[in-house]
């Protein structure tokens, strides 16, 4: 095996704990973001770009009330589905989870 390789096979997990929407690696700093910030970041994008929660709904292929959930708050985001946000919007995950620009 690769030394680098073999490295990365020892590293760490990284964590995501949805219920406290707490993003931590074990051993380095907590990192949190916040669900309704983060929904009214993907809101305001969603506006920006002229969409209803339906039209990204099927753009995406989730379901509408998927989208209305996660604007709210109300539901987490997997990675898959922020990156399509970030792709779409032209934007970053750190903007998406973090609200830096």
């Amino acid at each position: 095996m690769a030394k680098g390789i073999e490295n990365r096979a020892r590293s760490p997990p990284a964590v995501f704990d949805f219920a406290t929407s707490q993003i931590q690696k074990h051993g380095g700093t907590k990192m949190y973001y916040d669900l309704i910030e983060s929904g009214k970041r993907i809101k305001a994008l969603r506006k920006e770009h002229g969409l209803t929660q339906e039209q990204l709904a099927e753009q995406l292929g989730v379901a509408a009330n998927t989208i209305a959930r996660i604007e709210t708050g109300n539901r987490g985001i997997s990675i898959d589905l922020a990156i399509e946000l970030v792709v779409r919007f032209e934007t970053t995950l750190d903007y998406i989870f973090l609200g830096r620009e």
